[in-house]
């Protein structure tokens, strides 16, 4: 449910802020750096059920600028080949522009209003954020406990950006954290069952589900290569390096977007377009993955840095994430020209036969896929939100469907 906030007047963040958003929504409007690519599945196991969840999953893919194209007008015009972030997320784009022009701007919509005053009210504290989120923090850099950084991650950026807030963090983590170890403040978010898919096809336990609308893969390890500079602009943003730990994580996180994509179309059919997203994040970086089930069409982001480079957080990142955590108010999924491309992901094409594809468009299931006793606040939360599942089967209490 979203917050329900009183906006007779939206924050103000004062000029300085409002030129960096101002800059922010400019790079993820024409800055090469800050696009998506599409892609083609070239190798699947989608059809199998690995012992090891999404981490085990096989989905190698290629980029549309890196298959082979006898048009050499097309080969060498690759600006055609990525497609700006912003493009994806016209309805935000259009609100920040109403509100740069004019800062008495409130949205008529209601839930559009709460989506522009979560993003103003975060940047407001974003100075304090940079220290709050610096994995150079004593208790970041010595915490070897993946749920330590997951808090971190829902309780300061991703719940406070998100209208729908409500959030469920993996409860099979062996070690849980009640209590941000930076501020020593509450969650206000729950452990519960975050497992999405079908036990005969892909199927885990994503690491944070924001309203049962985004899901968030965290990888405790850097998803990209520390190795080269930051500052480096020569290379590609896509360009990945044999031996980048990128290669093996980035597989999970496309099984994971699949199948959330599938997921979702399913739980929320009544959403005006079916391109959802995933995000990928490590200590020091956030990678998008978006599918649409529909028109079978992957994007990928290349790696947006958490932190500028002299570690305050990044505006860029920040609204960046403010759009895709609220993908169903912002969002207007594929544009005309991806459209026009053709360029398709065949992910059905890879699956063995009829049986399978019917289980991704109709048999992905939230929850249930772990057989055991577990904590699910969105069932049941007047009764503590405990349900209990046969191991392999049924659960022996069955929640109401206006519940879910």
């Amino acid at each position: 449910m979203a917050e329900d906030i009183n906006l007779a007047a939206l924050p103000d963040i004062g000029l300085e802020k409002r030129d960096g958003l101002k800059s922010a929504l400019e790079a993820l409007k024409s800055s090469p750096r800050f696009c998506f690519c599409l892609l083609k599945i070239t190798n699947s196991d989608a059809h199998l059920c690995s012992r090891y969840g999404f981490s085990g999953a096989t989905c190698e893919t290629k980029k549309s600028f890196e298959m082979e194209d006898e048009d050499a007008e097309k080969k060498s015009n690759s600006s055609k080949e990525i497609y700006p972030f912003i493009d994806i997320f016209q309805n935000g784009h259009n609100i920040l522009k109403k509100y740069l022009n004019d800062q008495s701007y409130i949205p008529n919509n209601h839930s559009e209003k709460i989506a522009l005053e979560k993003l103003l009210s975060l940047l407001l504290e974003i100075e304090d954020l940079g220290e709050k989120m610096s994995y150079e923090m004593p208790e970041l850099k010595t915490c070897k406990n993946k749920s330590s950084w997951t808090v971190r991650l829902a309780h300061h950026i991703l719940s406070p950006l998100a209208v729908y807030q409500q959030y469920v963090i993996d409860d099979t983590y062996e070690s849980k954290c009640d209590i941000c170890h930076c501020c020593k403040e509450h969650i206000s978010g729950d452990y519960g069952d975050t497992s999405i898919g079908n036990k005969n096809v892909w199927h885990g336990s994503l690491d944070i589900l924001i309203g049962r609308r985004v899901g968030i893969s965290i990888h405790h390890e850097e998803i990209f290569d520390d190795s080269d500079s930051k500052e480096n602009s020569t290379s590609s943003p896509f360009e990945v390096k044999d031996g980048d730990s990128l290669v093996g994580d980035r597989q999970q996180i496309i099984a994971e977007s699949i199948v959330f994509a599938f997921l979702q179309k399913k739980i929320n059919p009544d959403l005006k377009q079916f391109l959802i997203p995933t995000i990928g994040m490590s200590k020091t970086d956030v990678l998008f993955y978006l599918y649409d089930p529909d028109h079978d069409v992957l994007l990928e982001s290349p790696p947006f840095f958490i932190f500028e480079s002299k570690g305050e957080i990044s505006y860029i990142t920040i609204l960046a994430l403010w759009l895709a955590v609220n993908h169903p108010i912002l969002g207007t999924g594929i544009t005309t020209h991806i459209k026009d491309r053709s360029f398709t992901a065949d992910f059905l094409k890879h699956l063995e036969n009829k049986k399978v594809e019917a289980i991704y468009e109709n048999e992905i299931q939230l929850g249930q896929l772990n057989g055991e006793i577990r904590y699910d606040p969105y069932h049941f939360p007047d009764y503590g939100g405990r349900w209990i599942v046969k191991k392999g089967g049924k659960p022996l209490i069955e929640a109401d469907e206006d519940v879910l």
